[in-house]
């Protein structure tokens, strides 16, 4: 498990997938937008 960290590939993860294979299956692109989940931010401007 590993908590706060994008960057680190484990060895043993599996090796396949589509384009970023080198990364294993949860570490590429579509283990991010697995994880992930789109969230809208609305923030007033104020001119003074």
């Amino acid at each position: 498990v590993y908590l706060n960290r994008c960057d680190h590939a484990d060895l043993y993860l599996p090796w396949g997938g589509i384009k970023n294979s080198g990364l294993g299956r949860t570490n590429g692109r579509a283990g991010l937008i697995e994880a992930t989940a789109a969230k809208a931010y609305h923030v007033r401007s104020v001119i003074a």
